[in-house]
């Protein structure tokens, strides 16, 4: 059902997909956004891979970081910093989800 690309619309599609992604980044604030898009086009960079799904800031972030920390395409400063934002972010996403919980319960 699915259409193979060859190598130069591969490479087109990456690109437009690529600079969506950056405009997008740059126009976000919220945390959450913010590592999930960086994530998504680090993953598109470094490995050439097209992500997306709940499973960014975990696996797919440990994957990524794990398969790069050899060659060194990400220093690891840069990973580190991947690492800690990542679960900065999932603890806010969960005192958030434990506060909307906390209201429910007391409607």
């Amino acid at each position: 059902p699915f259409k193979l690309l060859d190598k130069k619309s591969e490479k087109q599609f990456l690109f437009s997909r690529r600079q969506e992604l950056t405009t997008m980044l740059q126009k976000t604030s919220d945390p959450i956004d913010v590592l999930e898009l960086s994530i998504i086009l680090l993953c598109q960079q470094v490995r050439g891979l097209v992500v997306a799904g709940p499973h960014l800031m975990g696996i797919i972030l440990h994957r990524v970081l794990l398969a790069t920390s050899s060659s060194k395409k990400i220093p690891d400063e840069i990973a580190n910093i991947f690492v800690e934002f990542a679960e900065q972010v999932q603890q806010q996403k969960r005192q958030e989800t434990a506060v909307t919980i906390d209201q429910e319960l007391t409607q």
